[in-house]
């Protein structure tokens, strides 16, 4: 407790701005920026989630300031929720905190949450009812967090990523298990996941009557209009998972990897603001301001994401990974959010021009005017001005590797590669080779140069080279920890920090020592003094090569310490979630450990102790910022008999100068022990029986079945128990035991369990058939039979071969163990042998009104093997159908004002083989003929290879523009093909038609989506114009066609487009439609005409074949 009283003598020293009482580190000022989880607000304040101490900022401020009161222990906020005036914080591996104070102070609340609980994602409240997303299902406090129960019913104990409430039903996006919905307020889930592909949800929110799902992956966001029950992909281009999503006024916002991503019209279209911030995490919406938190501070924008301003001015949350000091500046690298250069010790950062989307700064080294970084995607940077420019030299580096470590030494530059081991650069970086003789790990973390000599830290020891790499040794004698994190080195030892703590060399690495110091996450030395960083917040420091230690971290705050720097007169650590601290060199010769105030555990029922503080004037206080005086005197008798945690804050003075600490009261309660249960079975040979203890506490526990001798972190599960008397025992971490009485064990016949089973699988006609497979339950033997009743064994072990099969087969395996066979388990291989559905058929062609394009819809026939549709247009395939998707398809190519075309269908089957082509498809083809006497229109049939359309009648469409066409004239005899317009407008105004079959049997297309999609009662034919003239010139336009002489006397010569010779019948009409002549089999491009009596006049000649060619002729 004492380290958290440090804590809050650090706060006030930062935000007070007193000068420091005592030696202690102190935080920069920044970098500011950092990961952000979580942001929500209550009536005063905004606050966020960080993966350091959670902020918050007043409201009409622009500052925000860390909130550590005894949240400072490496907590780290996965989500916040508000409900009333409690302020929820889920801690990533601590369960839940809560604040009723604006923050000020988050209390512990885990009664009823699993031991287990690792991580909280997410939070809801209906009504009174707060729930719970964590890594073990959802939970369900009816008091503001302070008491919690499971409702996971259905739900499998999955990971619940996102909650949402809409009216009565409550929404879980999961992981791995899609979304589930409940209707009886989390007592109950099902799943709803109709339509979705994808198993991960990570965001949920309601748009008017819409659902929106983000999901992980590239599966972006699905939508459902009703309640979950059915969902639907939205159209966009998604390349990243959707981390967040938010809704402001009439905007839908998706935050991604990528960025900003918003939707004005419910999510049908979606467009990447150019400008937003990256690496979204959260949004949070206020009033008309929308808040992004991302992988680098906060941005807001106040235009609905037109434009995004950065909101993270007091925010130090940032990771750093790395040091380095060139000149005067001090260099930290993040994972998220850059590179920062520092000039003045800290106090200010300014951050330089290298930050790469989505890459981490995972090394720093300088090489005379150069500085290099390198990152986790782009390879090797370089700058020559102190990071203002920086350029990419990664020729001959591996495409989008890692560089994980840098060293120098010389012209002689180094990287280090996650997985391809090292690479040498002499050209300042400009080229690249690999350097990896005898390195026989490529996964290299750190290299260091002690004179000539180079050293390679990896995932499975450390390595030497005296030839600048040219080729490798490994030096890991007597080195048991294998996974080098760090190396530093002075003028006598080599030092190696590992996953098994800190060694030393003296010889090169030929052998190690290892020192009394643990795993350590960074090493760095000054002169004679090495310091070491360790998780928890711990500094520590050796000026005699690691054979004693002394604690040097009073005043830093206790999150990981990920890397450790040096100046002339500070060190700097690099923190997880908070930035940079420093510390005068000078300040840290003695060690920091004031401890004088003790703190005491006892067992509910036992003698409560006093506490006791040294030192001159003591005081004992009962509130954090020291205010509410309880006592004075070095004894403190606190009165408290009842279980908990009584926290004290004491101060003393020393030459004037006040010291502060905490002293703990805890009254542990004991375990309660609800229930043991016991199985007495043995199998034919050994005994093999079980004891399953379930308990309660606030506290973990651990479990004894021989009288507390031996414990054990299980969960209360013992097993393999031979015959015998057993007893338990029940002990918290505050050692308080609670007894189970004696448990006795007694044999019975068993029998293994039925081994776990491969899947069933389908084969198609002459594919080779794999083997099957079975996992034995009690690591038995594994025996394969083919018949139900066992008879014939046909193989043994865990996979079998069936050979060739013609036809539909089961198999059955079975498990022996000491002699007792189990029961089977079937597995079962399906042969498809049967052709492709052959009778699909398409049901109508019409218009796509929106596009003007032909639409081709058909009713599928389920359950027949279909894979998927092809759809083709004559001799060519345009569009390829899924049998999920909805069954029709848009020709985007075919003009239907040119001519009608022929459509065909097929089915594809799973093994890939296609049926015949469907009957084609012809469909109604309209054209104008002449405005004599009104407006006459003409259309061809509606043609079904080797069958008929059934229409009702033909309705005429007519409208002012091409856009807006209404019923004109309707209930026209299906007997009929011409229609006159005789509407005297139509013939001064321009008009357009389209001509409708009204189909007998509606076509109702069928598919996962459901809103939108028919049934389609009118096949609709392309649209024409009454092709309004209005002098002489325009009357005589051609339509393409060559006639002359036009006007004609006697003869005249018709040329059109006929490269092909394909078969045309020629048309000759009068004003009034009646036809006078026609000729068939004109397979030329031109055509000769007598006039042969025809009396003076205007007629209409038209030329039908696979194209249709009209215009005009005028006879004197």
């Amino acid at each position: 407790m004492r380290i958290i009283s440090r804590i809050l003598v650090l706060i006030t020293l930062i935000f007070s701005g007193t000068d420091d009482l005592i030696a202690q580190w102190v935080q920069t000022g920044g970098p500011e920026g950092g990961q952000i989880h979580s942001i929500i607000e209550d009536d005063e304040y905004f606050y966020t989630a960080t993966r350091g101490p959670i902020h918050r900022m007043k409201k009409n401020d622009s500052i925000w300031t860390p909130h550590l009161a005894n949240l400072t222990w490496a907590l780290s906020a996965k989500s916040l929720g508000v409900i009333g005036t409690t302020i929820v914080a889920g801690i990533d591996g601590g369960g839940v905190y809560r604040s009723t104070d604006h923050g000020v102070i988050f209390q512990r609340w885990i009664s009823g949450l699993p031991n287990n609980t690792g991580r909280v994602y997410s939070f809801a409240a209906n009504g009174n009812d707060l729930f719970a997303g964590t890594d073990r299902g959802v939970y369900r406090s009816t008091d503001h967090g302070i008491n919690w129960t499971p409702a996971n019913a259905g739900l499998d104990s999955l990971g619940v990523n996102s909650l949402l409430v809409k009216d009565s039903s409550l929404l879980a996006g999961t992981q791995g298990g899609g979304v589930y919905r409940s209707t009886d307020n989390g007592t109950s889930w099902v799943p709803a996941n109709n339509g979705m592909t994808t198993n991960t949800v990570n965001s949920l929110a309601i748009f008017d009557t819409a659902i929106f799902a983000g999901t992980w992956g590239g599966e972006g966001i699905y939508r459902s209009f009703d309640d979950g029950m059915t969902w639907d992909t939205v159209n966009y281009n998604w390349t990243t998972g959707v981390n967040t999503i938010a809704v402001l006024d009439t905007n839908l916002f998706a935050g991604s990897h990528s960025g900003v991503i918003k939707s004005v019209d419910r999510g049908d279209t979606w467009t990447l603001m150019d400008n937003g911030p990256r690496m979204v995490e959260c949004f949070h919406v206020s009033d008309t301001d929308i808040f992004a938190g991302t992988r680098n501070g906060i941005y807001v924008s106040s235009d609905t994401g037109d434009s995004w301003s950065r909101a993270s001015i007091g925010l130090i949350a940032t990771d750093i990974n790395v040091f380095a000091r060139k000149d005067t500046f001090l260099f930290a690298g993040t994972p998220t959010s850059g590179l920062f250069r520092s000039g003045d010790e800290g106090a200010t950062w300014v951050k330089t021009n290298l930050q790469m989307y989505n890459a981490a700064i995972s090394s720093l080294v300088i090489s005379g005017t150069y500085i290099f970084s390198g990152t986790s995607h782009g390879g090797v940077q370089r700058s020559s001005n102190n990071g203002d420019i920086w350029i990419s030299v990664n020729l001959g580096l591996p495409a989008g590797g890692w560089i994980k470590a840098l060293a120098v030494s010389g012209s002689n530059l180094f990287a280090g590669t996650e997985s391809n081991g090292v690479f040498l650069s002499t050209d300042d970086g400009a080229s690249w080779s690999p350097v990896n003789s005898g390195l026989t790990n490529m996964a290299v973390r750190c290299l260091a140069f002690s004179g000539t000599k180079l050293y390679a830290g990896t995932g499975n020891g450390a390595f030497f080279s005296s030839n600048y790499g040219s080729s490798w040794t490994p030096v890991n004698n007597e080195l048991t920890g294998k996974v080098i994190n760090a190396f530093a080195h002075n003028d006598e030892f080599f030092f190696a920090g590992t996953e098994s703590g800190l060694f030393r060399s003296g010889d090169d690495g030929a052998t190690w020592i290892k020192t009394n110091i643990p795993y350590s996450t960074s090493l760095v030395v000054s002169g004679a003094d090495i310091f070491t960083g360790h998780n928890w917040g711990v500094v520590n420091r050796s000026s005699n090569n690691g054979a004693t230690w002394i604690t040097v971290d009073l005043g830093l705050i206790k999150y990981p310490v990920m890397a450790l720097g040096i100046s002339d007169t500070n060190l700097f650590a690099g923190m997880q979630g908070s930035g940079v601290w420093r510390r005068p060199l000078s300040e840290m010769n003695t060690s920091d450990a004031i401890d004088f105030a003790s703190n005491e555990t006892v067992c509910q029922g036992e003698i409560i102790p006093a506490l006791v503080a040294t030192g001159d004037s003591v005081k004992w206080y009962s509130n954090p910022d020291f205010t509410g005086l309880m006592h004075s005197g070095n004894t403190f008798e606190t009165g408290h008999t009842e279980h908990g945690t009584y926290t004290y804050y004491v101060t003393q003075l020393i030459n004037s100068i006040e010291l502060k600490d905490t002293a703990s009261l805890i009254i542990s309660s004991r375990p309660v022990i609800n229930s043991i249960g016991k199985t007495n079975e043995t199998t034919c040979i050994s005994d093999d029986g079980t004891i399953s203890i379930t308990a309660t506490d606030d506290y973990p526990l651990i479990y004894s079945i021989n009288g507390g001798n031996d414990y054990f972190d299980n969960g209360g599960s013992f097993s393999a128990l031979s015959n015998g008397n057993y007893q338990v025992v029940v002990m918290n971490s505050n050692d308080c035991e609670t007894s189970g009485g004696i448990i006795e064990i007694l044999s019975e016949d068993f029998i293994p369990p039925a081994p776990i089973a491969g899947k069933d699988t389908t084969y198609c006609i002459g594919d080779e058939i794999k083997d099957l497979y079975a996992i034995a339950s009690s690591g038995g033997t594994l025996t394969w039979y083919s018949d139900p009743g066992l008879t014939t064994a046909i193989g043994t072990g865990a996979s079998f071969n069936p050979g060739s099969l013609s036809a539909k087969t089961s198999f059955y395996v079975t498990e022996t163990s000491n002699g007792c066979e189990s029961l089977s388990n079937e597995v079962t291989v399906e042969i498809r042998n049967t052709p492709p559905y052959e009778d699909e058929k398409i049901c109508m062609v019409t218009i796509d009104l929106n596009t003007g394009k032909n639409l081709i819809i058909w009713e599928k026939t389920p359950e027949v093997g279909t894979q998927y549709f092809n759809i083709y247009r004559e001799g060519s395939l345009i569009g390829t159908n899924a049998y999920h998707e909805l069954s029709l398809v848009k020709d985007t190519v075919a003009d239907p004002e040119i001519r009608p075309y022929l459509y065909y269908l097929t089915t594809v089957d799973s093994c890939g083989n296609e049926s015949a082509l469907s009957p084609y498809h012809k469909p109604l083809f309209l054209q104008y003929i002449s405005s004599q006497d009104g407006v006459n229109l003409r259309w061809s049939n509606y043609v079904i290879e080797s069958g008929n359309v059934t229409f009702e009648n033909y309705a005429i469409y007519r409208g002012g523009d091409s856009i807006n066409l209404s019923p004109f004239a309707e209930n026209i005899p299906t007997a009929i093909d011409v229609y006159t317009d005789i509407d005297a407008t139509a013939l001064t105004k321009r008009y357009y038609y389209r001509v409708a079959g009204v189909l007998t049997d509606p076509c109702n297309p069928t598919g996962d989506k459901k809103a939108g999609t028919g049934p389609y009662l009118h096949s609709l034919s392309n649209m024409d114009d009454n092709k309004l003239k209005t002098n002489i010139n325009e009357l005589l336009s051609e339509y393409g066609l060559t006639i002359y002489p036009n006007p004609a006397t006697e003869n005249f010569i018709i040329k059109f487009s006929n490269p092909h010779h394909e078969n045309y019948q020629l048309i000759l009409s009068d004003l009034t439609g009646k036809v006078l002549r026609t000729r068939d089999g004109i397979t030329e491009d031109q055509v000769e005409l007598y006039r042969n009596g025809l009396p003076g006049g205007l007629y209409f000649i038209e030329l039908i074949g696979s194209r249709i060619y009209r215009s005009k002729i005028l006879i004197h």
